[in-house]
């Protein structure tokens, strides 16, 4: 302390006009070096940029904020996303990490090169994004901060924020089964998958007698129940399937009887089932085309259809003269009235073409 501000004994002593004079100017001097500025509060949004997230396709997340970081500090954004609906976001990044553990996955990685879970910030604005693969349709939580790591000094979290939002699963549009044509016993039919959807999935499909257990809820419990079915498709069990509508066919032989066709499209993960279906089909000898009897002054449109309820088809029409049929009208058909043909026969029609042209006599 100056000399002039000691007491000495009971009486003090006003301190000389020069000491006061240095005492001020030391304030001033210190004023200077060490100003006093506002520091701007750190911040942080999140947003999520896909417009409709889902499973199995990547959701872009951009977090952006401002950072008043500086000189030596050590600032990181991390930021991670877990299911929502168990722990909520935590007043940090390492108590968020206690109280979650390995249900979040961190969205950024890589500061100073050892795959650290945040990236570095420098003063000003920032807006970084990264993508995140939903495991599961369902609601996530993601979570971010701005953690000051300055030398010395412990973490501390100057900004943070939160926010959901939800993935829905697959869209699948379609997944309809038909077959082209009638299928007999003992030779080879046809069965065709129609689909569409918004990812790349996976189709199944399995034949196997009526009258036993029903379709199961997916393949992988299907196959389980160890009954007497086979596998339809391409590579032994399933066929890959994308976009639509889009038509996959496969060929399969059975006995005569009645069986059901199991159908399901998984994916993006094995037995998570985005729609099934169940067909029923009789394999059977059809019954046989029988010429139908005509009436008289009939249409030709009439004959096709006497021809299509009797499982005939209609064949090759020819016009003949007639003096007693209309014009238009059908005269006869080629085959004789009850005779069985196969199913689906064609009988050829003769229409008439109205009465003969008149001949004309010469004169001599």
């Amino acid at each position: 302390m100056n000399a002039n501000l000691r007491q000495h004994g009971s009486k003090s002593r006003a301190p000389a006009r020069g000491a006061v004079a240095l005492a001020s100017a030391v304030l001033v001097v210190g004023v200077g070096l060490f100003p006093a500025t506002a520091t701007a509060a750190d911040s942080v949004q999140i947003s999520i940029q896909t417009a409709t997230p889902e499973q199995g396709v990547p959701v872009t997340i951009a977090v952006s904020g401002s950072t008043a970081a500086a000189g030596d500090d050590e600032t990181l954004l991390v930021a991670v996303v877990r299911p929502a609906g168990g722990i909520p976001c935590q007043s940090s990044e390492g108590n968020d990490g206690q109280a979650a553990g390995s249900s979040s996955k961190a969205l950024f990685f890589g500061y100073g090169g050892f795959g650290y879970p945040g990236t570095g910030l420098s003063a000003g604005s920032f807006d970084d994004t990264a993508e995140f693969n939903p495991p599961a349709p369902g609601s996530y939580l993601v979570c971010a901060w701005i953690d000051d790591q300055g030398p010395g000094a412990s973490e501390t979290t100057t900004a943070s924020t939160s926010t959901t939002f939800s993935a829905r699963g697959p869209q699948v549009e379609q997944l309809t089964v038909s077959l082209p044509t009638p299928p007999k016993p003992n030779v080879a039919f046809q069965i065709a998958y129609t689909t569409q959807t918004d990812q790349q999935l996976s189709l199944y499909s399995t034949i196997k007698p009526a009258g036993g257990l029903p379709c199961a809820s997916s393949y992988e419990l299907e196959t389980a129940q160890n009954q007497d079915e086979t596998n339809l498709l391409s590579g032994g069990y399933w066929q890959s399937i994308f976009g639509g509508p889009t038509t996959a066919t496969t060929t399969t032989t059975e006995k005569k009887g009645s069986y059901v066709i199991c159908s399901w499209i998984e994916g993006p993960n094995q037995q998570e089932v985005d729609a099934a279906t169940s067909t029923s089909i009789s394999v059977t000898t059809p019954p046989p085309c029988v010429v139908p009897t005509i009436g008289s002054k009939s249409s030709l449109a009439t004959v096709e259809g006497q021809l299509t309820t009797a499982r005939c088809a209609p064949g090759t029409v020819v016009e003949e003269h007639s003096k007693t049929v209309p014009t238009g009208d059908v005269i006869k058909l080629d085959r004789k009235p009850r005779t069985k043909l196969g199913t689906g026969a064609k009988v050829g029609i003769v229409v008439s073409s109205g009465p003969p042209p008149k001949r004309h006599r010469h004169k001599h």
